[in-house]
């Protein structure tokens, strides 16, 4: 049985997640990426395959999906304080002791950012969905892309083309519109200097990357963590049923083993 969960994040803000129990002292904790949320297909289909055999919690940032809040000041620094409130009352709810990581994107910057602030001897494994790590030459992958759309822009080729000046002015446009929020420049201030691969230290054990070798808004290049599972003709996504095929069974024996 699915059941709505509420707490509240340090800025008193009410977020809420789909809790899933189970007769087991271990717990699955989704963390969605950048204007995402999990209730996405790929993080139900996961969820589902481990009901009754570990307990899951599916949260929403704050400004996302079910949770209130405004997704305006959002950043890192913002959203793991979240993922902590989360962790913390997901613990209260079903007295795990051993919790798992999914990071999808942008979440798997997240959860590496948890990782390195705090105690993590609750913490096992961590599974990371098409991870943007690598925010330093993906920000400039992405603004080079937008600003050169009438020419076929790759991981390979995007510096010849990057004005690293006029990024510079476009990290630091006061506020931006995305393609469902109004963002403040926090986020891009925050990231645009940082390589999260350089987070994963001496993680690299615990963690299980997917990644889709079609994937051009993230290209499977921009990290140095090797993917486990390749999937065929997979996009950023990861969720067409076709490609959740590749790597569903896989991921679910990680977990549970």
């Amino acid at each position: 049985m699915i059941k709505i969960i509420e707490f509240k994040n340090k800025k008193g803000e009410i977020l809420r997640g789909l809790l899933s129990e189970a007769k087991s002292s271990v717990g699955v904790v989704f963390v969605h990426g950048f204007e995402r949320t999990t209730v996405e297909s790929k993080f139900k289909s996961l969820s589902d395959r481990l009901n009754g055999q570990l307990n899951t919690f599916r949260f929403d940032f704050a400004g996302c999906g079910l949770s209130d809040g405004t997704f305006f000041d959002f950043d890192l620094k913002k959203a793991v304080d979240d993922l902590r409130s989360a962790i913390k009352n997901f613990v209260k709810e079903t007295g795990v002791n051993t919790i798992h990581l999914i990071g999808h994107s942008v979440g798997a910057c997240i959860i590496l950012k948890f990782l390195k602030e705090q105690d993590n001897s609750n913490i096992d494994k961590v599974v990371l969905i098409a991870p943007s790590l690598n925010q330093k030459e993906l920000m400039r992958y992405w603004f080079v892309k937008g600003a050169n759309k009438d020419k076929e822009i790759t991981w390979s080729n995007y510096g010849d083309y990057l004005n690293e000046k006029d990024f510079i002015k476009d990290v630091n446009v006061k506020q931006k519109m995305l393609k469902h929020h109004l963002i403040s420049k926090s986020y891009f201030l925050e990231n645009y200097k940082i390589d999260y691969n350089n987070y994963l230290e001496e993680l690299e054990q615990h963690v299980y990357a997917i990644h889709g070798n079609r994937d051009d808004k993230v290209p499977m290049e921009s990290n140095i963590l090797k993917p486990r599972i390749i999937v065929r003709g997979g996009d950023h996504d990861l969720e067409r049923p076709d490609m959740i095929s590749q790597w569903l069974d896989k991921t679910t024996n990680f977990l549970l083993r």
